[in-house]
């Protein structure tokens, strides 16, 4: 219901839309409250006794205050929606397999699946962790090596979150700014390749130590099948129309990223769900997601809707400007080499206390305008990026390093965050450097 409120009240617009929406909003933070754990129903209920004191204190409009249950209605959705994404690649994940088996025996496995873990979170988001389960970490494996696996795939996922336009943080991050995916991804894609070669050389000795016992106990390799690339091709060539349109529609439109990715990821799902004749398989899957895979991130929902809601009540009572008007380093351009990494290690250091990091990533862009401090647009939504994937990587409470903790079934989330650490600092100070110069001689 609030998906079709949120799509009507995008073309048409009007107070009554707009009442209605924030009241499917609150709706949705009652039901997510009662569904939520322990730690994410105590994060919630302190955004909102924060809310409520605020407003208390300031005298503000209870009605005013209403209108930030909705504020980030758009980000649940595009979180709901979007990993429909993945339904069509479902069934090209064989020969999917097949390709990277063959590239096994021509390159190291480690770095077939490190790359290709990044090409398919481009494409597929979160499903790309799974899909690399199934595809890479082999039945019987050594707990060290599939912990190798796991580490190099995360830092994949994690660096595809700054680049794809499916991924929920380049939207928010855009979003914030008011400045466009394009743009972002010009800065963005030196980054996330120089994180990439951080990522593999990091793990050299290891995986050389690894490779070197698997060729002494190698008694002889299996026939590879060879994959159907025609079949690959069909699959791959949807995607790369849809980059397209994206980036063109991005250009031209005034609708931001995530409106336009919310508005297209439906109709383009079920254009594909026809052309490969299973438009019932789509119409379950899109039931599933709905029915049965939202109701699973209910907690991170209510801390969404919650600190939207508190972020708002900062807006409202204008405490947001108070506090950037006593920030030291207004007007100078130098001030960008003190802010740019202090916006990075904010949102990392809020998402290891267990902020979500689209909350962390939020809170910072409308804590701080850029141009106050010589930041260009493009340039500190990049910032907000690299905190994101820093946090997504470090953080024991990152969704990914919980998925990837369930599907290596033996190791903890916890575990998993420490070993991105010494990646996560070499990567932040390299970015750093890169921004610092981007914004000092391009924009």
């Amino acid at each position: 219901m609030a998906l079709l409120v949120y799509f009507i009240n995008l073309f048409i617009g009007s107070n009554m839309l707009a009442m209605l929406l924030n009241g499917l909003s609150l709706m949705l933070l009652l039901s997510a409250m009662v569904a939520a754990g322990r730690f994410y129903f105590i994060m919630t209920a302190m955004f909102l006794i924060c809310s409520v004191a605020f407003l208390v204190i300031w005298e503000k409009s209870w009605i005013e205050m209403t209108n930030g249950f909705s504020t980030m209605v758009k980000l649940i959705l595009f979180i709901g929606i979007v990993p429909l994404i993945s339904f069509p690649v479902q069934g090209y994940v064989p020969e999917i397999k097949k390709m990277l088996l063959a590239l096994n025996d021509k390159t190291s496995s480690f770095k077939v699946s490190h790359y290709a873990s990044f090409i398919l979170a481009n494409m597929i988001n979160l499903a790309a962790l799974p899909i690399s389960k199934v595809i890479f970490f082999q039945d019987g494996a050594n707990r060290a090596r599939q912990m190798l696996y796991g580490e190099l795939t995360i830092r994949s996922f994690a660096l595809a979150m700054m680049v794809t336009p499916i991924g929920a943080a380049i939207a928010v991050a855009v979003d914030l700014t008011g400045t466009k995916w394009s743009s972002v991804l010009s800065v963005n894609f030196l980054i996330v390749w120089l994180g990439l070669f951080i990522s593999y050389a990091l793990t050299r000795k290891k995986r050389e130590l690894m490779e070197l016992r698997e060729q002494e106990h190698e008694e002889g390799s299996l026939p590879v099948e060879k994959p159907n690339y025609a079949l690959l091709v069909s699959g791959f060539l949807p995607f790369g129309a849809y980059f397209l349109f994206l980036i063109i529609s991005d250009g031209s439109l005034e609708l931001g990223i995530m409106e336009l990715i919310l508005l297209s990821v439906l109709p383009f799902t079920f254009v594909w769900s026809i052309l490969q004749k299973k438009t019932v398989g789509w119409w379950n899957a899109v039931l599933f997601q709905i029915f049965q895979q939202n109701p699973k991130s209910f907690g991170q929902y209510a801390v969404i809707i919650s600190a939207g809601l508190f972020l708002h009540t900062i807006e409202l009572t204008g405490i947001d400007e108070k506090f950037s008007e006593v920030l030291p380093g207004i007007g100078l351009e130098k001030a960008a080499y003190f802010y740019i990494p202090v916006t990075i290690f904010v949102v990392l250091f809020l998402s290891m206390l267990g902020v979500h990091q689209f909350v962390a990533m939020i809170f910072m862009g409308e804590l701080i305008d850029p141009e106050w401090f010589g930041i260009a647009p493009t340039v500190y939504a990049s910032s907000l990026l690299i905190g994101f994937a820093s946090g997504m990587l470090s953080s024991s409470f990152s969704g990914a390093n919980i998925l990837m903790s369930n599907l290596l079934s033996d190791a903890s989330s916890y575990e998993l965050g420490k070993k991105h650490y010494l990646f996560t600092f070499i990567f932040i100070c390299i970015s750093t450097a890169v921004l610092v110069v981007v914004n000092t001689y391009v924009f």
